[in-house]
């Protein structure tokens, strides 16, 4: 690939116009003049977020992301599988490989349990694995503590799961409602 910068003459400043002559395989564009610095490179030439360390995406996402809230003198985050709602490096559910998630069911019964999975790093649709799970509660942890420990998924963030899990299963109960005692009234 010839490149050819201008020299200042014909009122053009030096360096302003060039003229970029290419094999005539790729694209016709090549022969057009083009004004201003070059192209960035191709797309496949970009390393992808999934091939940059944990600690650099934290560096980078840690005071600028949408998914920030601050107030009062306190800073949270509501990005998903944060399990404290926290913002800080263990608790962030975006940057690790290995993430784990609580929500409610959809039904409103039990608990969905969200887990990334290794592959499919570059396609976040389809980089989660969501388990069900419809029991009562002692059975409902002690198979979310089951999945936590297998594998070592994570250690670190049980107990926190464990206790959102328990939230979560403790706001699905139905209220019961205390009557109130009424005093019956005194005879005359």
């Amino acid at each position: 690939m010839k490149q050819k910068v201008g020299e200042g003459r014909g009122g053009t400043p030096a360096g302003a116009l060039r003229w970029v002559e290419g094999d005539g395989l790729d694209s016709l564009d090549l022969l057009v003049p083009r004004w201003g610095p070059p192209r960035a490179p191709p797309r496949s030439d970009i390393t992808p977020p999934a091939a940059m360390s944990s600690h650099l995406q934290w560096m980078i996402v840690r005071n600028c992301s949408s998914f920030l809230i601050k107030r009062n003198n306190q800073t949270y985050s509501t990005e998903p599988n944060n399990l404290k709602s926290r913002n800080s490096f263990r608790y962030n559910g975006l940057i690790h490989r290995k993430t784990v998630g609580v929500e409610p069911a959809p039904d409103g019964k039990g608990i969905v349990v969200v887990l990334k999975k290794r592959a499919g790093q570059r396609r976040p649709a389809a980089s989660y694995n969501r388990v069900p799970i419809r029991r009562d509660a002692r059975a409902t942890l002690s198979s979310l503590r089951h999945l936590i420990r297998k594998d070592r998924y994570r250690r670190d963030l049980r107990m926190a799961a464990l206790r959102r899990a328990s939230a979560i299963l403790r706001s699905q109960k139905p209220v019961v409602v205390k009557k109130k005692r009424v005093r019956a009234a005194k005879a005359p």
